[in-house]
């Protein structure tokens, strides 16, 4: 392998072992949108999406990015049309719960 491989090999072996974490604060974030429906918990659900739609498509995990890229467009919504954030956490629970199991199991 060249170097630039390796880096990249480096770089997306980081990036891996860092998914279990992502999935943790998505999964607490959505906790805490159904327990106090606030819309910062939707924000945080958002934008968590919306990072793991494009880091996830450069390092390959095309699951992840496709479920994520859904899930960033859904909240984005939400948030515009001011839906109750505990309805909206609500709906969404299942997806994001997919998609933390797909951080957690995630592989080279």
């Amino acid at each position: 392998m060249s170097d630039l491989q390796d880096q990249l090999a480096a770089l997306k072996r980081e990036y891996l072992e860092e998914l279990p974490q992502t999935a943790k604060i998505l999964l607490a974030a959505l906790q805490r949108a159904q327990a106090n429906g606030a819309v910062a918990e939707l924000e945080i659900l958002r934008n968590e999406c919306h990072k793991l739609a494009g880091n996830a498509a450069a390092f390959e995990q095309m699951d992840i990015a496709l479920l994520a890229r859904d899930l960033d467009g859904w909240f984005e919504r939400a948030i515009e049309a001011e839906t109750e954030p505990a309805l909206a956490a609500n709906q969404y629970a299942e997806a994001l719960e997919k998609l933390a199991s797909l951080l957690e199991h995630a592989r080279a």
